[in-house]
């Protein structure tokens, strides 16, 4: 499978991780909240992000 997360394990002086997700055919896969930045609530199991 081709990776839809790109990205690496950097944080910045805040604790924060920038990362771009693709989407797939099904969709994403997470369930975000929030703006600038959001927060990952969910991940959905057996979907790409997953991995």
């Amino acid at each position: 499978l081709e990776s839809i997360v790109e990205g690496d394990d950097s944080v910045d002086s805040n604790g924060l991780r920038t990362v771009v997700i693709h989407r797939g055919e099904r969709g994403y896969g997470v369930t975000v909240s929030g703006e600038s930045p959001v927060i990952v609530q969910d991940v959905k199991d057996g979907k790409y992000t997953h991995q």
